[in-house]
């Protein structure tokens, strides 16, 4: 499914939803746009998971595993969602995208 591509900057701040923190910002500016809150709401469940994969770091080995995984895991999720954001599509994230869709 395509996005309106005429809609005020929408796939720029839908690609910004895949950057870490600054998910947030399409959040703040984005308005009703439903495009670029389908993105950012799957960008914050991305950052969270990015969050809870640094507190993992506390637990010797498994933990230090556990978040080379994440983080590789989220920098392969954080490409495609950017890309996607950007073709106008809207993809929804493995596994994560039905966390994103109780965020309204």
């Amino acid at each position: 499914m395509n996005a309106d591509k005429s809609s005020n900057g929408g796939t720029l701040l839908a690609a910004v939803s895949y950057m870490g923190i600054l998910c947030l910002i399409p959040f703040i500016i984005g308005g009703r746009n439903e495009f670029t809150l389908f993105h950012a709401r799957q960008g914050l469940i991305l950052w969270i998971w990015e969050v809870i994969a640094l507190g993992l770091l506390v637990i010797p080995f498994a933990g230090h595993l556990a978040f080379i995984i994440s983080a590789i895991t989220c920098f392969v999720f954080s490409i495609m969602g950017i890309y996607h954001a950007i073709m106008g599509n809207y993809w929804q994230m493995p596994f994560f995208s039905r966390f994103s869709k109780e965020l309204t």
